[in-house]
């Protein structure tokens, strides 16, 4: 059956486009603006957080391994169930502007997971960092 009617898309705040099309992007919109508010969220706790405070530290790397695990997993399934379709769509009959737009939010894409290493990373070693005063001390008794 071809659909030919065309969905309202809605628009979030943070979202660079939602032209309205045959398919209900609602999830994909909802998704990307959650992403876009824990990563606001994290960079003020990280922001607010002392060096020391390594209880809040392993809260916030527990935290961050989750969403990082979810936004890979939401990736993952754009790259391989939704870019095929779009680059293919433009093909058939979008312009060279269009395909330009894809490559450059594909990209993006292969730039996420080292960025999401690489916090990782930091919070795991905020988490594991010893104070000045909790550091063993050599050579006192």
């Amino acid at each position: 059956m071809t659909r030919t009617s065309t969905q309202g898309q809605l628009t979030l705040p943070g979202q660079a486009a939602a032209p309205d099309g045959p398919v209900d992007l609602t999830p994909m919109f909802l998704m990307h603006h959650a992403f876009r508010r824990d990563l606001t969220a994290f960079a003020g706790a990280v922001r607010g957080t002392p060096v020391a405070d390594r209880e809040t530290w392993r809260a916030l790397d527990l935290r961050w391994r989750r969403f990082a695990e979810v936004l890979h997993h939401h990736h993952s399934g754009e790259d391989h169930y939704i870019w095929p379709e779009l680059i293919r769509a433009v093909d058939r009959g979008g312009s060279p502007e269009d395909r330009a737009t894809l490559e450059a939010m594909e990209a993006e894409h292969a730039d996420i997971d080292p960025m999401l290493e690489a916090c990782a990373r930091g919070f795991a070693t905020l988490a594991q960092r010893r104070t000045r005063r909790s550091a063993p001390r050599s050579g006192r008794t």
